[in-house]
């Protein structure tokens, strides 16, 4: 996978993905972190389409931040991609 197949704004909601997984110390960077990234991007496409397709944003938000607090921590590991992710981008 090259990061630079994507475009800019997706590179970007990839690496504050990465940032999330880092600063809450997580030992993988997940689907969970990518989707939390583009829901809380300003300017970014993700939250408009939930609004206006009648899904509550506000609710997968806090479900998100849920799925992210249950994730184990891990000091002094290098955060790679989980597969899941990996999986999802190969998609993409």
């Amino acid at each position: 996978m090259n990061l630079n197949d994507f475009t800019i704004q997706a590179q970007e909601a990839i690496a504050t993905a990465m940032q999330t997984a880092e600063e809450r110390m997580h030992p993988e960077v997940t689907e969970v972190h990518l989707l939390q990234a583009l829901l809380n991007r300003e300017n970014g496409i993700v939250h408009p389409i939930l609004t206006k397709s009648g899904a509550l944003s506000d609710a997968l938000s806090a479900s998100l931040e849920t799925l992210l607090g249950s994730i184990p921590t891990a000091k002094g590991v290098d955060r790679a991609p989980s597969r899941n992710l990996m999986e999802v981008l190969a998609g993409a």
